[in-house]
């Protein structure tokens, strides 16, 4: 038997649940409330944070009625740029693919470097003080076997770190709670002269953050039990639970010690807020504990990115957009074995090479990508909403709620994804020229994937051609629909 075949994913192995998961690891619940959150207060509108992260929720609620329609008309695992060559055209898809990769990469590459420092921190007072670069290197060894097997082996790894995570977190609100009591919930963070305080645009900007992730769900729309059903309601599913739970967990961070002293309470070092409200409300065991736990939301994130960046491979190569190799699953779990080979590939040679430069991987590989990941997913989401505005315009499906709901979405993004750029610095956490000059490669980028796709088009017409060109789609509410290319789509 040959290592791979061509051939499909594994479908029926993912449902509902399973999806939500592997966006949680993906959003890193635990990383998200240790880090995101606090930076949110400190650098945003201080204790009208929680107001943001509903903002954000409803901006994402809106994107996801245009993504999810689109869904049950295109079957593809790589979701975003096949949205983008249906509604505007093959040239902004293939565009749309390279940010894709780009994004998917680059997060799991600052992903790596973060896990190896933090690994090492973890392990160093054992005796065992290794270089952050050996353990990075250990972590993507894991990865790689996993990411090999069947997709319901990921969904346990990340389901089982996902849960931890959350139980950590939901003991240190509950101990928050139990000691303050109706102070852990003050509405005056919904206040509009506390939501209106500090810089609004930096809050929105890092509780957009949070929720970067959440679209994969569409990527695994091939492996998934009922993909009609199970895409719709674990995207709806992921956004309501991820804003719901960081408005809450922000509020009761905030209500720990008061909403006109938290950034006292900081002393200048949003980083070690929740490590130093542990110690208080819970206890010094229980620090560690959750230390312990952002290094498995980590690898949970790691893996999860893994799985979604594979894919992507693995798709383009089956549309010729990349070699065609990349488009072999394995013989016996039906994954995409050498997609997840090569992109395991990619990352050891990125990460060796920052290493072997003597980059720190917090402040240099970590910031270096983290940021230019984050500016291109929202470049990418702005442009999945008007792809689908245009798609379902030109098609007749011009319902107000659809139609409405995704322009809000699109503007919301475009904004947030203005605020990104412009506050590029404050997003990297550097202020390195270098690292802040990285969004400019993303217009290089663009123009790059419109420039291939047009040489497909002259020198491959059969490859651009096929280019998100037919897909057949399971509908929950009606028979199988058959998307074909039609003049708008050149």
């Amino acid at each position: 038997m040959t290592e791979t075949s061509k051939g499909a994913l594994h479908s029926g192995k993912l449902g509902t649940g399973g999806l939500v998961l592997f966006v949680l690891a993906c959003v890193t619940p635990m990383s998200a409330i240790v880090s995101i959150v606090p930076l949110g207060i400190f650098l945003g509108n201080g204790a009208g944070f929680p107001g943001a992260v509903i903002v954000a929720g409803i901006i994402m609620l809106c994107f996801a009625v245009g993504f999810v329609a689109m869904s049950r008309h295109i079957a593809d695992a790589g979701a975003f740029y096949a949205y983008v060559a249906r509604g505007l055209g093959r040239p902004a898809g293939v565009a749309a693919s390279f940010f894709a990769l780009l994004a998917y990469n680059a997060s799991f590459w600052s992903l790596g470097a973060a896990l190896g420092y933090f690994l090492r921190a973890l392990f160093r007072d054992t005796g065992l003080d290794l270089p952050w670069l050996a353990w990075t290197i250990l972590a993507l060894l894991v990865v790689a076997v996993l990411g090999r097997r069947s997709i319901d082996l990921s969904v346990k790894v990340v389901g089982v770190a996902v849960l931890l995570e959350v139980a950590a977190i939901v003991v240190v609100a509950v101990a928050i709670v139990a000691t303050r009591g109706a102070e852990s919930f003050s509405l005056a963070s919904f206040r509009p002269p506390v939501l209106t305080s500090g810089s609004v645009g930096i809050a929105l900007m890092f509780a957009c953050n949070m929720f970067i992730g959440f679209e994969a769900t569409a990527i695994f729309r091939q492996e998934s039990r009922d993909p009609g059903r199970d895409v719709p309601r674990a995207t709806y599913l992921a956004v309501v639970v991820i804003a719901v739970f960081y408005t809450i967990a922000a509020l009761i961070l905030i209500g720990s010690v008061g909403g006109s002293h938290v950034l006292e309470a900081m002393h200048g070092d949003p980083g070690n807020f929740v490590s130093a409200l542990t110690e208080r409300f819970v206890g010094r065991p229980w620090r560690i504990v959750i230390q312990v736990l952002v290094v498995t939301s980590m690898f949970a994130a790691l893996l999860g990115i893994h799985n979604a960046a594979s894919r992507y491979f693995y798709a383009l190569g089956g549309e010729g957009l990349l070699p065609r190799r990349l488009a072999r699953v394995h013989p016996r779990w039906n994954s995409p074995a050498t997609a997840s080979g090569f992109q395991i590939a990619i990352a050891v040679v990125m990460i060796v090479a920052f290493g072997l430069a003597g980059a720190d991987p917090l402040l240099t590989v970590n910031t270096s990508f983290v940021g230019l990941s984050t500016v291109a997913l929202l470049c990418l989401e702005t442009a999945v909403a008007v792809a689908a505005i245009v798609f379902f315009y030109r098609r007749g499906h011009r319902g107000p709620v659809l139609l409405g709901c995704t322009a809000l979405g699109a503007v919301g993004l475009a904004a947030v994804t203005v605020l990104a750029v412009a506050n590029y610095s404050v997003l990297s956490g550097s202020g390195s020229t270098v690292i802040n000059a990285l969004p400019l490669t993303l217009p290089v980028i663009a123009a790059g994937g419109i420039g291939y796709a047009l040489v497909l088009r002259r020198r491959r017409p059969r490859t651009y051609a096929a280019i998100a060109a037919t897909e057949p789609v399971e509908k929950t509410d009606g028979p199988i629909e058959v998307v074909r290319p039609d003049r708008h789509d050149r």
